[in-house]
């Protein structure tokens, strides 16, 4: 089972790469990554641990709940 640690460090990567695209105006890559990678990551976390936070994780990553 993950841990809180894991959890922050693998959204902390996501917020990087996320606001990265969206500085060069990437928004197809930021379409991609929040879909198939954020949500569907959120969904395994979700499963592994029953104190995930799904809707914490979904804000790290810099998700905006209008983009959902």
């Amino acid at each position: 089972m993950l841990t809180r640690t894991h959890y922050n460090k693998i959204a902390d990567v996501l917020y990087d790469a996320i606001n990265a695209c969206r500085e060069v105006g990437d928004n197809e890559t930021v379409l991609f990554i929040r879909t198939r990678i954020v949500e569907e990551l959120g969904d395994v976390f979700e499963l592994d641990n029953p104190n995930f936070d799904y809707q914490r994780f979904i804000r790290a990553c810099g998700v905006a709940k209008e983009e959902l």
